[in-house]
């Protein structure tokens, strides 16, 4: 059984927050860091130094709600659906 607040990993997981300007971000980036056991790295949706192999340095990423609807996105239009 794993403590509350804990992860099943020897280290803490290290998550890429992705921002896209919705106000749960905020939720998100609380409840990340208590369940990994570390605060994520958050990141505008507009990261201009985003380059793939900076994806290494993470265990998972974590793209925000935004603003729009999934049909017409108002941000990160370039995301993966």
């Amino acid at each position: 059984m794993v403590p509350d607040g804990a992860s099943a990993t020897t280290r803490p997981l290290r998550t890429l927050l992705i921002d896209n300007a919705d106000s749960f971000t905020l939720n998100l980036f609380h409840l990340l860091a208590e369940v990994n056991g570390c605060a994520p790295t958050l990141v505008p949706n507009d990261w201009a130094e985003f380059e793939l192999s900076v994806l290494d340095e993470f265990d998972n990423v974590v793209i925000s709600p935004g603003p729009g609807t999934p049909e017409r996105p108002a941000t990160s239009e370039s995301a993966p659906r």
